[in-house]
């Protein structure tokens, strides 16, 4: 499961934008860059982070990275939390999408496309009757078996691999 919070400990990262940067949030932008960021507040031990207006105002949850140029990849902009159920529905949208689009003879395709699938951060693509699933930044990584559960219940792989790259690509 993603990571459960605990009463009176806040791993949520707070990320105030610096005046005149929320624009790209208002904007559903998904990258809030480390330069638009002031001061930080909360653990984001969790891989979660709240991105917020200079003024306090709740724009966007998502994928944190702290040592990466893109601190957090965006997943929701309506206040609604990163949970099992989310993904759950990110992922039968793109299996939907796919099964919409594909034949049933292609044996290999790419099952989820990051941003393209409002996953940022995730890719996966399908070789035959295995899964490779990438967790492209350290927020996501933190996710890891939340992502897998998701994965194995929609898209049912007979195999499934996994590859952080997202903590090395940070460093």
């Amino acid at each position: 499961q993603v990571p459960v919070r605990s009463p009176g400990r806040r791993l949520l990262d707070r990320l105030p934008l610096k005046s005149g940067r929320g624009g790209s949030g208002l904007r559903r932008h998904p990258w809030p860059f480390s330069g638009g960021g002031r001061e930080r507040g909360g653990g984001g031990s969790d891989g979660m982070a709240e991105v917020v207006s200079p003024d306090g105002r709740p724009l966007a949850r998502g994928a944190y990275s702290p040592g990466s140029q893109i601190l957090t990849r965006l997943w929701t902009f309506d206040g609604r939390a990163i949970d099992p159920g989310l993904l759950r529905e990110r992922f039968t949208a793109a299996r939907t999408l796919r099964e919409a689009l594909g034949s049933r003879e292609t044996t290999g395709w790419r099952a989820l496309n990051s941003e393209g699938d409002l996953c940022p951060g995730v890719l996966m693509d399908v070789y035959g009757d295995t899964a490779v699933l990438e967790l492209l930044t350290e927020g996501t990584e933190k996710w890891r078996a939340a992502l897998e559960d998701g994965v194995r219940e929609i898209f049912a792989p007979a195999h499934l691999i996994v590859r952080e790259s997202g903590s090395r690509r940070d460093a």
